[in-house]
């Protein structure tokens, strides 16, 4: 006891080291007037009390340091409060910090140097935080090993730890993993074992991948950025990389990794993302749209995590761009921001045309809500609706948006304006697609649905009462209800002869047999389920029918902008979400300027494949420019 209190003086009365200011190592310029605030420390051991003993370095010292390990944890909702002593003083940790650097100081012994940010990273001066976080790329991509704490083990998880590596083997193993074989015949009976051997390591395996450390916004990014990632259960420990690739084989004859659980990732694509990695070059960069979706379908402890929980893994120009900011509300504009970076890369248009997410009234219509589950994109791959309309402007070499309000809140867009709105069918409580309405889709000439009740009965209704072609009117709305998606095998869209064949097949009786026939049935059913789901029929002023928005409604604006392959929906507005009022800036003397919200993207027949400029001219058209907050 003496001899540590003793230890701990001298460590408080010991001058602190030199401080260095510049540091490229860590993107410091020379110039900075504060130090780099990179640290490390190190387990000693246990203090006579039985709590941790830790040492932290910084300055001059931890920059000498060539080798250490970075600790990737959920804290799972946990709060601060088990006593390490650093530097002699107590600082309180979670529990399952605690229970990881026991794990570490027993399977790697003391003096070895870590990061973690507990203990590297104040916790409670958010000036400090605003330093590290932009550098978290430089301290785990730095690391000799990213060190992964997925919690105490049990005995399942202890024997799927322990048979890795013989699975991994029987993957390699082309005698038991033929090139030809089905994923799902990989494996039973493949290692020798008996039969409730194999299923506590499957059951053991779903349980590691069931472990918070999976769902988080900042592990993933901790993972992706490492050169070694090792995990440790327990006692157990092993290469991540090793269960990424048994639960990519075993996914299709194990359901549970396949399966999709309160509206957020799967677990495979909790996984997969971590698995990007190997086809990653190194820095490691995603677009602006993908790791939006990612911090959006991942959990985070508060929604400024959201925003900066994945920003090392972000590009330069966009770290660069967002300023870290945990006080106030500034962390909205931050995400504002990085949404207009979204726009600006290639493809970002598909931060507009997912499908509609929960308003947030923090967040311009056009913005994704923090809080809102993962998107659907439409399925717009075979379309492009704008066709060659090309919009030109100096103010930017983007083509969608062409400006920024000042406030950083709006878009300023030039496009074309085709339609309006009419009427609106919207699902409600009824069913998307009833047996009957099977029936009624083989024949153009029954129209008389409504008492179906089904949303596509009562869709069917306006479209037939909406058009002089009764036809025509069959053929638009087919196409509408399954969003043109009824493919031949070799991807070529049908004529509208073929598609009407196609449909009339699906009534002919005793043509096949009866599993063929229920096959064929439920494959059409299944396209149209898909497609109507969460969308609203409409049809327009002009009579074209189309899929949209569930809060569409009649006036609301059918547009079509440059580099955006599908049209969108916008509502005329004078005022924003938050009620301030639109402010319509001029780019362009004499043209007409529209204020409005955006409600998001749409299939609108007769327009997704550039006839919109055929129209254009028709109809005599003109480019608008639209301000959309």
């Amino acid at each position: 006891m003496l001899l540590w209190r003793t230890k701990r003086f001298f460590r408080r009365l010991k001058k602190q080291s030199p401080t260095i200011s510049g540091c490229d190592r860590h993107r410091i310029p020379s110039d900075s007037p504060q130090p780099c605030p990179f640290r490390l420390f190190k387990i000693n051991g246990h203090a006579p009390d039985g709590n941790l003993d830790l040492t932290l370095l910084k300055g001059e010292p931890c920059h000498k340091v060539k080798q250490y390990a970075a600790l990737s944890y959920a804290w799972e909702g946990q709060t601060p409060d088990c006593i390490v002593y650093r530097d002699g003083e107590q600082a309180l940790v979670t529990d399952s910090l605690q229970a990881f650097l026991a794990v570490l100081l027993e399977k790697y012994g003391p003096n070895k140097f870590y990061w973690a940010d507990q203990l590297c990273v104040s916790q409670v001066d958010s000036s400090d935080k605003e330093r590290q976080v932009p550098l978290m790329d430089t301290y785990f991509a730095g690391a000799q090993q990213v060190l992964i704490w997925w919690g105490v083990s049990t005995p399942r998880t202890d024997v799927c730890c322990d048979m890795i590596d013989d699975v991994i083997r029987v993957v390699h193993d082309p005698r038991t993993n033929p090139d030809d074989a089905a994923p799902e015949d990989y494996f039973p009976g493949a290692l020798g074992y008996a039969p409730e051997v194999e299923d506590r390591f499957w059951q053991g395996l779903y349980e590691l991948c069931s472990r918070e450390w999976w769902r988080r916004v900042w592990t993933l990014q901790e993972y992706l950025l490492a050169k070694q990632a090792i995990f440790h259960c327990g006692s157990r420990s092993g290469d991540i990389a090793q269960v990424n690739m048994i639960v990519a084989r075993k996914r299709y004859s194990y359901p549970p990794f396949g399966s999709v659980n309160n509206g957020t990732l799967s677990m495979f694509q909790n996984i997969f993302a971590c698995d990007l990695k190997r086809h990653l070059d190194s820095p490691v960069a995603f677009t602006v749209d993908l790791l939006m979706d990612l911090a959006r379908a991942r959990e985070s402890k508060q929604k400024i995590d959201k925003v900066f929980g994945l920003l090392s893994i972000s590009s330069a120009a966009a770290r660069a761009s967002l300023k870290v900011q945990y006080e106030g509300e500034e962390y909205w504009t931050t995400w504002i921001r990085w949404a207009h970076l979204g726009l600006q890369e290639k493809g970002g248009y598909r931060l507009l045309i997912s499908r509609p997410w929960p308003r947030h009234p923090r967040l311009p219509s056009w913005c994704p809500n923090l809080g809102s589950p993962i998107r659907k994109v439409f399925s717009i791959y075979q379309f492009r609706a704008d066709g060659r309309l090309e919009v030109k402007d100096e103010l930017s070499e983007y083509p969608f948006p062409l400006a920024v309000t000042f406030d950083e809140r709006g878009l300023i867009c030039k496009g074309l304006l085709v339609d309006t709105v009419k009427e609106v069918v919207r699902p409600g409580e009824s069913k998307i697609l009833n047996d009957l309405d099977i029936v009624m889709l083989t024949d153009s000439t029954r129209h008389e649905m409504r008492e179906s009740g089904s949303f596509v009965a009562r869709s069917w209704v306006l479209a037939h009462e909406s058009s002089d072609e009764p036809e025509r009117a069959w053929i638009d709305f087919l196409r509408t209800i399954t969003y043109d998606n009824i493919m031949y095998p070799d991807k070529i869209r049908p004529t509208d002869a073929e598609l009407g064949r196609s449909f009339l097949e699906l009534g002919k009786e005793g043509e096949g047999t009866q599993a063929e026939n229920l096959i064929k049935t439920r494959g059409i059913r299944a396209v149209i389920e898909v497609e109507c789901k969460g969308r609203a029929f409409f049809t327009t002023e002009t009579g074209m029918m189309g899929l949209g928005p569930l809060d569409i409604k009649a006036g609301d604006l059918v547009c079509i902008f440059p580099g955006v392959p599908t049209p969108v929906i916008l509502r005329r507005a004078s005022v924003d979400l938050q009620g301030n009022t639109i402010q319509l800036i001029q780019l362009e003397a004499g043209k007409e300027h529209i204020g409005c919200t955006f409600l998001g993207g749409a299939f609108v027949q007769g327009i997704m494949y550039g006839e919109a400029l055929e129209l254009r001219e028709e109809r005599g058209f003109q480019d608008q420019y639209f301000t959309i907050y």
